[in-house]
């Protein structure tokens, strides 16, 4: 996921499109959370999702002024074969083929470059590749396996975190791209997959995940310094599979996931990103799981 560093700054009373149709009743949703505690929460009736793919297992990002989604998990026996646009009220397919199909992959965007790796799908578990709006570039694999892992951007460059391993294990392996190679930066305190990750200036920070040596979804909020990593936080509540986003100067929200088993009904959170306390929401989201696509939109999207 993973704020999602592909995400614009949001001021803080910008409403967020969140997308992910992990069960086909799933509408779109658009969401704001004042300066003063006040929320906003409905359900954009209108939006439609494209009828034979669920936006599961995918990600995105936002170039120049376009939205986009890159890959997801199919359904009725397919799987995406091209990117997706974020457009006129809808999800809809363009013309640009995906170098492969990807699927539980991470991503973030850089100066208007997504930078792509990790699809569990056809033995791409190390591989990336960079998409500019148009057409997909080669770069190079990661040294380890990062599918079901996250991306962000720190210090200027993309990093690959955690994911899942061969045989369900996990990895809290960490890499940057200097722009020719993938070096190692000091692994993260947990092994664990399906965790989001952002930057925040001279900080890169993970939230919460799911941890196969415990089997368990984890609270913890996890910071790099440029030296070491420390516990600095905790969720309210455990989760994996959320996405967290950048709201206004000093917020973050965090959005979707599941704690595992049956509860599949989540709030949303809103974290301070200095002290890193939370706030709870009065709203929830049902089944909003694996990532949901989040973008910053005008208060009349979709009107």
């Amino acid at each position: 996921m993973h704020f999602s560093s592909f995400l614009p700054l949001a001021a803080a009373n910008d409403r967020f499109l969140i997308l992910n149709q992990w069960v086909s009743s799933n509408p779109a949703i658009s969401f704001s959370w004042g300066e003063n505690d006040v929320e906003d929460f409905t359900r954009v009736s209108n939006f439609d999702f494209h009828p034979t793919y669920k936006l599961k297992l995918s990600c995105s990002g936002v170039i120049g002024e376009k939205m986009f989604i890159i890959g997801a998990e199919g359904i009725a026996g397919g799987m995406p074969e091209v990117v997706y646009e974020v457009d006129d009220c809808g999800v809809k397919e363009t013309e640009i083929k995906l170098p492969w199909y990807m699927s539980a992959h991470s991503c973030t965007v850089i100066d208007d470059v997504m930078h792509i790796c990790g699809s569990q799908m056809d033995l791409h578990t190390k591989d990336c590749v960079t998409f500019d709006g148009t057409s997909f570039g080669k770069k190079t694999s990661t040294r380890n396996e990062h599918s079901w892992g996250a991306m962000a951007e720190f210090n200027g460059q993309p990093v690959v975190l955690g994911g899942l391993l061969y045989q369900a294990g996990d990895t809290s392996t960490v890499e940057t791209f200097n722009g020719s190679r993938w070096s190692a930066l000091p692994s993260m305190p947990t092994e664990k997959r399906v965790f989001d990750a952002i930057g925040l200036g001279d900080r890169l920070c993970t939230f919460g995940g799911y941890v196969a040596s415990s089997g368990q979804a984890t609270d913890e909020i996890t910071c790099y310094d440029g030296s070491s990593w420390s516990n600095v936080g905790k969720l309210f509540t455990p989760r994996y599979g959320a996405r967290v986003v950048q709201h206004g100067e000093a917020g973050l929200l965090l959005i979707g996931g599941t704690a595992g088993g049956n509860n599949s009904v989540m709030p949303f959170e809103k974290i301070d990103r200095h002290t890193f306390e939370s706030k709870i929401s009065k709203n929830t989201l049902v089944s909003y799981l694996d990532w949901p696509e989040t973008f910053v939109i005008s208060s009349n999207f979709c009107a």
